[in-house]
């Protein structure tokens, strides 16, 4: 070993030269060595230099390994890339699953995955298949099976897997072959494996000075820090991180979180809010950060990455209803950027249709959205129809590629600098994709794009950035790392050491016997015993710190720490500094407030009735949806909710009065013929709806939604028939109707007009229908109200007697209403008889009709003049259901003034 002083890669540089190939134990320290070595010939007044060879061991075995093979040995041989090495196993595996189905292969999946860490295992530490023969457990002995068959096709096939290239260098004579550099400097190694001795053996033997670079030796400050909880910790560390750099400008900030592919969301966000404040503002776009995370994230998850792999499973059939919503308002398809605002609304439209699956013949056949987006989505739909049903992987690649750029992805606008990686990254992947295809054979569309979600799921990315002054590390990243200040974070007893991981495809007493450090408790005490002492001897000032609770579970530090010996001890305290939310409350600013509570006058608005409705229940929420139009995005739980049920019931209601036309005609139809009437009503509106819901409207739901509809209208039309005599003067009309300064337009479900020439007027309900909401100064249903003015004011119309809902409601089939007299039809009553406590304080239907035109010119007049408060008619439960509710946060104000807010 070479002994090295200082930190570990300032003095590594120093040993770089064109005789010299370093190699790391992974990426992270190869770029570290690049970068400090970069910024050494700058400082020396370097202007170009050649690039010095450093290299990860496993990208080293390969590119020797394949310059040996070109050079003496088997050139006919091909190296098994990563994927191309799974995909094998996993046929392997699949062979001898005995499973059928989707089931089998998820554990084929699932099983080639640990098989190849096995195989790599076995062959690391030189461990024998036939010891697995006898004696140990089934899926030992199927990983045996497999092994041998693995190997096998690798001989047939002309392949070799990584495992074995590395285990092939060991000879000193294939190393000769592959002509290496005259020293290799090792560095970042915490345990050398079996395989990695004798390749070091073979180098050696071949004339090649190695070297083993050993920790620097030097003895840092060291303290501990205990917090209340984990949150507490890493806000703490990442304060002390901005205190250092701020001491320190251009010093190197290290902060060890030994669990971070678990918690990195979290760590990303305390980082962000403490080391760039202001990110959460919406000015923050492009704002680089300070602070590297050494545990990537899925490629998958990546903005333009997971838009692209949408658009391709469009290829293959529908997508989820929250997909094709995601793909109308995506920035990176064609035009996406500038055509946002019309794709915004398609995507409304398809919400509010509400089917849960999207075709792609659907979505090009939206209204609504721009002509370059419908134009590349119709020529999609032409070229799936030519595109054979299997084909080899490499011909999925391109026409994979091909789809994209039929939709111009990744887009219109210049992509940022991740943006621009994620997609370079995306297309390496492709390659890929194309490149497996070597070692399997035609597949369907389907299994094509499931293998290549893998792939991204799978494919951890990380963008490059310039260098930064504080990293966030695991604790596997930190191996040959060193830095001015370091903190190791989570140092409890339950994460450190961490808890032996043996591969359950080998014998633990094998692994345990071959020396595999990470198989059992001993080894991982050991591990983790040398981390913490090359931690402590990586950095000038160490502090090692843990939470004394993780939710409800009581931590304890790890027993490392009783035997340490620190400069210093102290409870931590991370509420010195608040977070920048605070910090802006807590200024020292003087604010304006100013009470804006109206508008300009309107004089026409659209929405009919929903105005005063709306007025009623709160002028702001009238002023937000009829002046703003604001509206909620709906979210589909059912595209058959109650509002579609409900047209349904409209619809087939409006067919059979258009040809029945009047009560007479009704009872003069025989029972047979006015079945027949209403099935072809019903069928007609089905099929209207089928048009807009081809998903839902079909097969089984469709009959049950016919029988009902059916059953439905027989009750219905049964009671009609106990009526006073009508005709049905009105479906749907539009009528203008004036309340004071405003000016509605409202279509009535229904007009009827009774023997005396009086009007009858008729909202039907699917829903509760209550006579009692039609009361007040602010009506919760003025909509009855409403018609029976419009009607009466009407040229065509005239005096109207009564008003009712139809309630079309099982269990509450009937009429309610008010009317001048009794007898118009069962469930309508005058004012004076009703049940309902407010209708019994009118005189009579005159009086309420004067009343209603009062009550509603009045907040036709509030509307017009622009009155629109925040005032609920009956906080909270007004506002329970209101989609406007985020644009009046009613529920912050009455909490600061003291209020109740809970509905």
């Amino acid at each position: 070993p070479c002994a090295l002083s200082g930190g570990l890669v300032r003095a590594l540089v120093n040993l770089l030269n064109d005789d010299t190939t370093f190699i790391s134990v992974n990426r992270r320290l190869a770029r570290a060595l690049i970068e400090a070595y970069a910024a050494q010939q700058i400082a020396a007044g370097a202007h170009s230099w050649r690039t010095p060879d450093v290299i990860p061991f496993s990208a080293w075995v390969e590119r020797v390994w394949s310059a040996s093979a070109r050079r003496d040995f088997e050139s006919r041989v091909s190296l098994l890339r990563g994927w191309q090495e799974r995909m094998l196993w996993e046929q392997v595996v699949r062979e001898n699953v005995p499973r059928e189905g989707d089931q089998r292969a998820m554990l084929a999946a699932a099983a080639a995955r640990r098989a190849q860490d096995a195989n790599a295992l076995v062959s690391a530490w030189n461990i024998s298949l036939d010891a697995l023969e006898f004696g140990f457990s089934s899926e030992s002995r199927a990983f045996r099976t497999w092994a041998r068959a693995f190997r096998a096709r690798c001989s047939e096939g002309g392949w070799v897997d990584p495992a074995s290239a590395a285990t092939s260098l060991g000879n000193s004579d294939r190393l000769a072959a592959a002509s290496l550099r005259p020293r290799a400097v090792f560095a970042g190694f915490d345990f050398i494996t079996p395989q990695q001795r004798g390749i070091r053996t073979a180098l050696a033997s071949a004339g090649i000075e190695v070297i083993n670079a050993a920790p620097p030796q030097r003895e840092a400050r060291k303290s501990f820090r205990v917090f209340d909880d984990s949150l507490s910790e890493l806000r703490a560390a990442a304060l002390w991180a901005r205190r250092e750099v701020e001491r320190a400008p251009g010093s190197r900030v290290g902060i060890v979180v030994p669990e971070l592919h678990r918690v990195r969301p979290s760590v990303a966000r305390v980082f962000d809010e403490v080391l760039i404040p202001g990110s959460a503002l919406p000015s923050s776009d492009g704002v680089t950060r300070p602070f590297n995370l050494s545990y990537g994230e899925p490629l998958s998850r990546i903005a333009v990455i997971g838009d692209a792999l949408i658009a391709l499973k469009l290829s293959a059939g529908p997508v989820a209803l929250a997909e094709a919503g995601r793909l109308l308002r995506s920035p990176y398809l064609c035009a996406g950027h500038s055509g946002l605002a019309a794709r915004a609304r398609a995507d409304a439209r398809l919400r509010d249709i509400g089917e849960r699956e999207i075709r792609l013949e659907r979505i090009a056949a939206l209204a609504g959205i721009d002509e370059a987006l419908k134009n590349s989505l119709r020529e999609l739909v032409r070229m799936r129809r030519g595109v054979p049903r299997r084909q080899p992987l490499n011909s999925w690649s391109a026409f994979f590629s091909l789809w994209l750029s039929g939709l111009r992805w990744p887009g219109e606008r210049a992509l940022d600098s991740g943006e621009f990686q994620a997609v370079e990254a995306f297309r390496d992947l492709l390659d890929e994709l194309a490149a497996i295809g070597a070692v399997a054979g035609p597949v369907k569309l389907e299994r094509a794009l499931s293998l290549f979600s893998n792939l991204a799921d799978e494919h951890l990315f990380q963008p490059r950035s310039g260098r930064v002054p504080v990293q966030v590390l695991g604790a596997l990243e930190t191996a040959g790392m060193d830095f001015d200040t370091l903190w190791i974070s989570g140092l409890h007893d339950g994460s450190w050491p961490p808890a032996p991981e043996p591969n359950p495809f080998v014998p633990v007493s094998l692994q345990r016997a071959a020396g595999v450090p990470t198989a059992t408790p001993e080894g991982q005490l050991q591990l983790a015993q040398g981390r913490l002492e090359r931690w402590c001897r990586a950095a000038n000032e160490v502090v090692f710190s843990y939470p004394r609770s993780d939710q409800d579970e009581s931590l304890r530090p790890t027993p490392f720490m009783a035997a340490a010996a620190f400069d210093g001890a102290a409870d931590g305290d991370a509420s010195k500094s608040p977070e920048f939310s605070l910090q802006l409350n807590q200024a020292p600013a003087r604010l304006e407030v100013v009470g804006d509570e109206r508008a300009p006058d309107m004089r026409v608005a659209r929405g009919g009735a929903g105005v005063l409705r709306d007025q009623a229940a709160c002028p702001f929420r009238a002023f937000a949806r009829f002046r703003l139009d604001a509206a909620e995005v709906r979210v589909a739980a059912s595209p058959m909710d109650a509002r579609i049920r409900g047209n349904l019931v409209h619809s087939v209601l409006n067919a059979l009065w258009a040809g029945l036309r009047t009560q007479s005609n009704l009872n003069a139809l025989p029972a047979e013929e006015l079945r027949q009437r209403i099935t072809s009503a019903v069928e007609e509106a089905i099929e209207k709806e089928r048009q807009i819901r081809p998903q839902t409207l079909r097969g089984t739901f469709a009959r049950i939604e016919r029988e009902r509809l059916c059953s439905l209208m027989e009750d219905w039309l049964s009671i009609e028939k106990r009526r006073a005599p009508f005709d049905v003067a009105a479906q749907e009309t539009e009528i203008e109707v004036t309340l004071g300064p405003l000016s509605l337009r409202i279509r009535p479900d229904r007009v009827d007009r009774l023997d005396s020439g009086e009007f009858f007027v008729i909202d039907y309900k699917t829903g509760n229908a209550e006579v009692r909401q039609w009361f007040g100064a602010r009506p919760e249903d003025p909509q009855l109200a409403l018609y029976t003015l419009a009607v009466e004011s009407h040229p065509a119309g005239g005096p109207v007697a009564g008003a009712a809902h139809g309630a079309l409601k099982r269990g509450a089939l009937g009429f309610r209403g008010l009317a001048d007299r009794e007898g118009l039809a069962a469930g309508v009553s005058t004012p004076s008889a009703s049940t309902v406590n407010a209708a019994k304080t009118v005189a009579d239907w005159p009086a309420l009709k004067a009343e209603w035109r009062h009550t509603l010119e009045s907040l036709a007049v509030a509307f017009v003049s622009g009155d629109a408060p925040v005032d609920p008619r009956s906080p909270p439960a007004t506002c329970v259901h209101c989609d406007v509710m985020p644009l009046c946060r009613v529920f912050e104000q009455r909490s600061e003034a003291g209020e109740e807010t809970n509905p």
